[in-house]
């Protein structure tokens, strides 16, 4: 991998270094796949990993339903806002999907036509 894109090797290193520091806190904020992977090439306690999954999760879903309460006013506005302006919207969103995608497909073109493809 870090002959195709380098530093590669370095930033896996970085982030796993960072992840045994803060593992317990981003287990319980955001358990996505990358963590579960670092969190098992840490060697982290799969007992330990439920429960701060677990609580974290609890207390996620508690925190989204308290701010769905007190904001379900002002999502009603913004979705009115959004039903009035929905053809502006899709065109903002397409835009900004397609300036985010760009550098992907380039990079993608480069490493099919086999160059290496450099990190800025």
């Amino acid at each position: 991998m870090d002959s195709l894109i380098p530093g590669t090797e370095a930033g896996f290193k970085r982030s796993e270094r960072w992840f045994r520091r803060f593992a317990t806190l981003a287990v319980a904020v955001e358990p996505g796949a990358a963590v579960c992977l670092l969190a098992g090439t840490s060697r982290m306690s799969p007992g330990w990993f439920a429960s701060v999954n677990v609580v974290g999760t609890v207390i996620r879903v508690a925190v989204i339903r308290v701010v769905g309460r007190v904001a379900a006013g002002k999502v009603d506005a913004a979705l009115d806002i959004l039903a009035e302006y929905r053809t502006v919207a899709t065109g903002a969103t397409a835009l900004v999907a397609t300036a985010t995608a760009a550098p992907l497909v380039l990079g993608l073109v480069r490493w099919m036509r086999g160059t290496s493809i450099k990190v800025v």
